[in-house]
């Protein structure tokens, strides 16, 4: 009797030992490919650090570059010039997969990084500049007056000119009254 209780359980319990086999292949196989794929995130997030970090030192290489070609002149003129598309085209010539978008990331983060506490020492000097300038174009505009008023005399002297006759042996007789004439003798 027992063979038979034996051998009437053996297929019951032989199911019940797969389907738990297979539940735990299952809940093992699911956790595995969870496992892999959050494995899989982390080696792309590597990757695209390592990327960036290449990228970033590339892009800070570029920038030392531009901004030596900048420092060798340093006036207002050329600091107000575009260093930001020479720094963007330098750095497309050096990546060129990089969309414009990514550079200018790149910028923005390296100008943060570099220019932290420049902008108090150029300051001055930038300040300093502007008033050069301004004073230069208050010496130029006072220039372009006196120079304007210079012409509009010699306009006026010169619509004011007689014609001289021409006597019969090809002479000019000069008017003493000319207002021309007495100009040519200051």
């Amino acid at each position: 009797m027992s063979k038979e209780i034996l051998n009437q359980l053996l297929p019951l319990i032989t199911a019940i030992i797969v389907a738990v086999l297979t539940y735990c292949i299952k809940l093992v196989g699911t956790a595995i490919i969870s496992y892999l794929g959050k494995k899989e995130k982390l080696l792309e997030e590597k990757v695209g650090e390592a990327e960036f970090t290449k990228e970033l030192t590339i892009a800070k290489a570029v920038w030392n570059l531009v901004e030596e070609n900048f420092r060798i002149s340093p006036n207002l003129k050329e600091a107000l010039g575009d260093k930001a598309n020479a720094f963007d085209e330098a750095l497309h010539k050096r990546l060129p997969y990089l969309e414009y978008s990514q550079i200018r990331t790149l910028r923005q983060a390296i100008a943060g990084e570099i220019n932290q506490g420049k902008g108090l020492l150029n300051m001055d000097s930038f300040k300093q500049q502007v008033l050069t300038i301004q004073k230069e174009n208050e010496q130029l505009k006072a220039e372009k007056q006196a120079l304007q008023d210079k012409l509009n005399k010699f306009s006026e002297a010169v619509s004011q000119v007689e014609v001289p006759e021409q006597n019969k042996s090809n002479e000019i007789k000069i008017n003493e009254t000319n207002p021309l004439n007495e100009q040519m003798k200051l």
